[in-house]
């Protein structure tokens, strides 16, 4: 074999032991687990249409660096329904405990908030959360 084809060969090992030697992580991976629930007005008992629900992660520490929260919004429906999901991962950090509010653009910030660990998720497809209340 000559030096030439050597080269190619050196080459083409090294750029196939690059792709294969990283371990390659999602930017975000979630639970199968859905989290439902409804958002009402504590004032008249009524569902709160097209509110915001945000969900908050806080995540495990890993030496000197930490991953701030990560903050996702999930809109409810005419019912005041909403549907969420949860994240599992963030760049290498898993997810501990999400913190779970209800806003709307007609009221204040709600009432309660909802917190989960991650433990309540396993083995569930569908986590039925508490009503959130907005004042």
């Amino acid at each position: 074999m000559d030096t030439k084809n050597l080269k190619k060969y050196a080459i083409l090992l090294f750029v196939s032991l690059l792709f294969t030697a990283c371990e390659k992580y999602e930017d975000r991976t979630y639970f199968k687990t859905e989290g439902v629930g409804y958002v009402y007005n504590k004032h008249t008992n009524e569902p709160v249409e097209n509110a915001r629900v945000h969900v908050s992660n806080t995540f495990e520490r890993r030496g000197i660096g930490t991953v701030q929260p990560q903050h996702e919004r999930f809109e409810a429906d005419v019912q005041g329904y909403f549907r969420i999901k949860f994240l599992k991962r963030y760049h290498k950090s898993n997810v501990m405990v999400y913190t779970i509010t209800a806003h709307s653009t007609d009221y204040k910030l709600s009432s309660a908030l909802i917190n989960i660990k991650v433990d309540e998720l396993k083995g569930q497809n569908i986590l039925k959360l508490d009503t959130l209340w907005i004042d």
